[in-house]
């Protein structure tokens, strides 16, 4: 009689050499040793970590932590050159980072609301934050060739002269002033 063997019989190994035993990239992978297709287990995607809870050091109110700073320009100056770091050369020491700069012109026919984002001794780098034209969107009365309105500075404020002499000043707009020129030519020619 035979002798039985009692012990188990391994599969034979996947035939190697052929291209189809061999795993593609793209295809799941497969045991070895058996031949068949093993699942991976599935990991889930981490969770991102939360952050810190803010301490109290960290919050204030706003006005303690920044400061508004208001600057009246001359009339010549355009928004744009406010912009540029150093037209603040002079003044840049008062600044820190995060403070707010509100422009505006003697004339208040605009005003710029900036971000100071970095300053030193001589500069400090600015953003725009806000841009608002205050020029009425109505049209302005039209002044007579003899006269001209302008600016006469923060004491005389807008006025109108007539042949280069002043004849009134102390308008708190332009749009004023042009319409007391046109009124001044109508007294003018009765």
């Amino acid at each position: 009689m035979a002798k039985e063997s009692t012990a188990k019989k391994t599969p034979a190994p996947p035939d190697l050499t052929s291209d189809k035993s061999l795993p593609k990239p793209d295809d799941a992978p497969v045991d070895v040793v058996t031949g068949e297709t093993v699942e991976l287990p599935v990991e889930a995607a981490p969770e991102p970590e939360k952050a810190e809870p803010v301490t109290l050091s960290r919050w204030g109110l706003a006005d303690e932590k920044n400061t508004r700073h208001r600057v009246d320009v001359k009339p010549s100056v355009t928004p744009e050159q406010c912009l540029d770091s150093g037209f603040w050369t002079h003044i840049s020491m008062h600044f820190i980072a995060g403070d707010t700069i509100i422009v505006r012109p003697e004339h208040n026919e605009w005003e710029l609301e900036l971000h100071v984002v970095t300053s030193g001794p001589q500069f400090a780098h600015v953003i725009k934050k806000n841009y608002y034209d205050l020029v009425p969107t109505t049209e302005l009365a039209t002044v007579p060739s003899k006269y001209k309105v302008e600016w006469g500075g923060n004491v005389h404020k807008w006025r109108f002269l007539r042949e280069g002499k002043m004849m009134r000043d102390g308008f708190a707009t332009k749009a004023l002033a042009s319409r007391a020129a046109t009124n001044h030519q109508m007294a003018v020619d009765r």
